[in-house]
């Protein structure tokens, strides 16, 4: 029951890549979301920063990534696809990194 259980949820996770087939990368901008906030929760809890530091930069990440995707939902998505996904992509990180180097020169 172990091995079909596995099967399942890794047929799970595969078979949004049936959508690329067709030459569509619908789903292309949301793996690349997951990636960052995936990439910014491991660096974050790994890093020796103290527990109010790593609640700021939580909080930065959180807050632009909502102001992110609220200044964008409502633009049409086709003409301007570049951009929105640029912005859903690196818009989050990168208020994360000024945030960090902000309280980096705070504490000196």
């Amino acid at each position: 029951m172990n091995k079909k259980r596995t099967i399942l949820i890794l047929g799970m996770f595969l078979f949004p890549f049936c959508v690329f087939a067709h030459g569509e990368d619908v789903l292309l901008p949301m793996f690349f979301q997951v990636a960052s906030v995936a990439v910014f929760l491991i660096w974050l809890f790994s890093s020796k920063l103290h527990r109010t530091d790593k609640l700021i930069l939580l909080l930065s990440y959180l807050l632009s990534l909502t102001a992110v995707i609220y200044f964008t939902w409502n633009i049409p998505y086709r003409q301007n696809k570049t951009i929105i996904d640029v912005c859903w992509i690196l818009g989050p990180g990168l208020a994360s990194l000024i945030t960090f180097l902000i309280l980096k020169n705070r504490k000196r």
